[in-house]
């Protein structure tokens, strides 16, 4: 009877290329894909800016701004440039970024982009701002929400962890006993959080303390 061989053990190489990468389902206009994504580090996040990962209501306070939504977007954009793999951003980008309708709308850019550097600030010089922001969105950032909404949650760890169940209400309470013991905000928030978590915990709780209390500064000096 011959013997069952027995499974073949993962190289040194293989394990750390499964520790690298991973694959990630999403679509692209409501077509199936599966892509595959660098596992960022907490330093890699960090490279791709000072962003925060807890929604206090910046981006739906108010009426719609182009400048937030492409701010919103050059964030996520950076987050894809680092973590796509296969295909990469640059073959997306070639793909997606076809069309005379695309090319129209980057010389148009471009034309606004150096009007407004001749302008005083005014009404003339906001109104072209806004027109640039949006062609913006016409020709650079043009990934589909539902093929980048999957990716960054994954590599963020979004879904791995409690970061968005905190809210503003508890990063203030968390930050005035953090004061109070000599520690950092993350220190008296419960749940599952990354190291990336703990530190925009810190930087936003003492970001909602100050706002606080020149929120009550404000009130004080009111009612005087």
């Amino acid at each position: 009877m011959s013997k069952t061989p027995e499974p073949k053990k993962a190289t040194a190489l293989e394990v750390l290329n499964a520790a690298e990468y991973s694959l990630v389902a999403t679509q692209w206009k409501g077509v199936p894909a599966l892509i595959k994504v660098r596992n960022l580090s907490e330093v890699q996040l960090l490279a791709c800016g000072n962003f925060s990962l807890i929604n206090l209501g910046e981006l739906v306070e108010g009426p719609f701004s182009w400048r937030k939504w492409v701010e919103y977007a050059e964030q996520n954009y950076k987050i894809l440039k680092a973590a796509l793999v296969s295909p990469s951003y640059e073959e997306v980008y070639a793909m997606a970024g076809q069309g005379p309708s695309v090319k129209d709308a980057e010389a148009r850019f471009r034309e606004v982009d150096a009007l407004i550097l001749t302008l005083p600030r005014g009404p003339g010089r906001q109104a072209l701002e806004k027109e640039r922001d949006s062609l913006r969105c016409m020709y650079d950032l043009i990934f589909p929400d539902d093929f980048i909404a999957p990716i960054v949650c994954y590599v963020t760890g979004i879904g791995r962890t409690d970061i968005k169940k905190v809210t503003r209400e508890m990063l203030h309470t968390a930050a005035i006993l953090a004061e109070r013991g000599h520690d950092n905000p993350a220190d008296h928030i419960d749940g599952i959080f990354s190291a990336f978590n703990r530190n925009d915990i810190n930087r936003r709780g003492w970001q909602v303390l100050e706002e606080e209390r020149e929120k009550n500064k404000r009130k004080v000096t009111h009612v005087r």
